[in-house]
């Protein structure tokens, strides 16, 4: 069988019928390899510390009295993707009392949803770990205001531990 024009594979509805199941295979093929890439600079995964992948709020039983800076992202928000190096820089640098966390929000809806998050990026100190009350982080998003927010805030609950053992 020859086919020479589009009015041949209208005569040959199944040749038509693998032509675009072949067009759809390399497309799938072709998505899952670029898919990685097309999260915007923020990888395809959330990561908190050094974990990978989505988790769950039951995650942070175990952070209770750490204190925790928590970045709530998500890959679409212009905001976020504006302050991205500053937040992967904070947490991969900050070596203080307070672990720095990032937290996709895309991958991680039931998680957001149990903090009450409204917005992207939202930021936020946790002084007895992410299960106790926190303070909401609204000022500059650079790594520098942060960074000092983070600090200023350690002090203020190491003093208070401090003056609650005398």
């Amino acid at each position: 069988m020859k086919i020479s024009s589009s009015e041949d594979i209208k005569k040959h509805p199944l040749l038509l019928l693998l032509v675009i199941i072949v067009v759809i295979i390399l497309l799938v093929g072709i998505f899952r390899t670029i898919a990685p890439y097309l999260s915007l600079g923020f990888g395809g995964y959330a990561h908190i510390g050094d974990v990978r992948g989505a988790f769950s709020f039951e995650t942070f039983e175990n952070e209770q009295s750490q204190p925790v800076f928590a970045i709530i992202y998500a890959p679409w928000c212009g905001h976020c993707k504006t302050s991205k190096p500053d937040f992967d820089r904070l947490a991969s640098e900050y070596k203080g009392a307070t672990k720095v966390m990032m937290i996709n929000g895309d991958e991680n809806k039931d998680l957001v949803k149990k903090m009450n998050v409204r917005g992207f990026p939202t930021m936020r100190y946790y002084p007895s770990g992410l299960n106790g009350q926190f303070e909401e982080f609204t000022g500059d998003r650079s790594y520098g205001a942060m960074h000092k927010y983070i600090q200023e805030k350690e002090t203020e609950t190491f003093k208070g531990k401090k003056s609650n053992a005398n």
